[in-house]
């Protein structure tokens, strides 16, 4: 696959030194999570960028200029949806390095994605970009790629402290709610009481 003087091809364990450098270019560009940009030991990094290109279900795709290495993504062939029996291959932590980027890598990188989406019958191909990543955005909306929708991550340690958080709020909520009820009940059964031992007092007395 070439575009221009840009070739691109699927890597392999040989493109391994390549890969962890285009993997502290993420790192740089704020394109990993926190977890992933604190593994800054190299033996590490080959270990998870090996685990991936071992993957059956995806690819890297390697970016190079007059042999250099350029640019890399990661494909994934996944369910567009829990309940959808349609595939698409998912784009991940695509990068182009510094003073290459605006050649074109990028474009041929989202190429190879859309020849691999075709070659193993996917009718979809999905992206994950930050929001806040106006430039990424703005890149693959020129190339067509619509909203979807927002995913939202916690970690589920996270999650279940908030929901109990919640739960007790809206229980003491509850309980504030009950209180008034109970209280008006009690007022009017005060009353009657009231009401009944004033009765019996007017009552004229018999004996």
């Amino acid at each position: 696959m070439t575009r221009s003087h840009i070739a691109v091809r699927a890597a392999d364990e040989s493109d391994l030194p390549d890969l962890v450098f285009l993997w502290d270019e993420l790192r740089r560009c704020g394109a990993l999570s926190h977890r992933l940009a604190a593994i800054t030991d190299d033996g590490q990094i080959v270990e998870r960028v090996r685990r991936l290109l071992n993957r059956p279900s995806g690819r890297i795709f390697l970016a190079s200029i007059g042999g250099r290495p350029v640019g890399m993504t990661m494909v994934t062939t996944v369910p567009l949806g829990a309940l959808s029996e349609s595939l698409c291959v998912q784009v991940e932590y695509t990068v182009v390095a510094e003073p290459f980027r605006r050649r074109g890598v990028g474009h041929s990188l989202m190429g190879a994605a859309a020849a691999y989406a075709e070659e193993v019958g996917a009718e979809q191909v999905t992206v994950s970009v930050s929001p806040l990543s106006r430039e990424a955005n703005r890149f693959y909306a020129q190339l067509g790629l619509t909203p979807l929708a927002v995913r939202r991550v916690a970690p589920a340690s996270a999650l279940r402290r908030r929901l109990a958080t919640i739960d007790l709020t809206s229980s003491g909520r509850d309980a504030v709610r009950r209180r008034p009820v109970g209280a008006r009940t009690g007022m009017r059964a005060a009353l009657r009481r009231i009401a009944v031992a004033s009765t019996v007092a007017e009552q004229p007395n018999d004996v």
